[in-house]
C-alpha cells in the first residue's frame, strides 16, 4: 500500500516545498503576453521617434525628459486593439519611465508587479536619433 502512495507523497512534498517557486513560474507564464505587448509598445515609441527625427520638418525635437516622453507617446504613438490606449503606459496600465542614456534613452516598464525599481521591470535602450 505504501509503495502506491510513495510517489504521491514525494510529489506532494516537492510541490509543498517549492510552492513559491511554482507560483512564481506560473505567474511568469501568465504575464508573458503582457511583457510582449509592452516590449512592442517600447519598440513602437523608438521607431516613431526615429521617424520624426528623420523628418526634420516635423518640428519635433529630441525627447529630453519624462514630461516630453509622456507627451510624445500620447500624441504621436497610436496603439490599436485590446491593449490600446495611452502609449506612455505599459500593458499593466502603469506609466513607463524615461531615462537618459549615453546614446538615446531607456524606456522602463514597472512589469507585472506594477512597481518601478523591482527585478521584474522591463527595460529597453535605443538611440532613435542615429540613422
Amino acid at each position: 500500500m505504501i509503495e502506491k502512495l510513495l510517489p504521491l507523497l514525494i510529489a506532494g512534498g516537492i510541490a509543498t516545498h517549492s510552492k513559491d517557486a511554482i507560483k512564481e513560474r506560473f505567474a511568469g507564464a501568465l504575464s508573458a503576453p503582457s511583457r510582449i505587448a509592452t516590449k512592442q509598445r517600447m519598440n513602437t515609441i523608438f521607431y516613431t521617434a526615429q521617424l520624426h527625427a528623420i523628418d526634420e520638418d516635423s518640428g519635433i525635437g529630441r525627447i529630453k525628459n519624462q514630461k516630453e516622453f509622456v507627451e510624445f507617446a500620447r500624441l504621436r504613438v497610436r496603439i490599436k486593439g485590446e491593449a490600446g490606449g495611452d502609449a506612455s503606459n505599459d500593458a499593466w496600465g502603469i506609466q513607463m519611465r524615461y531615462e537618459p542614456a549615453k546614446r538615446g534613452f531607456t524606456i522602463v516598464s514597472a512589469g507585472p508587479d506594477k512597481k518601478h525599481g523591482t527585478p521584474d521591470d522591463e527595460r529597453m535602450t535605443q538611440d532613435p536619433y542615429s540613422y
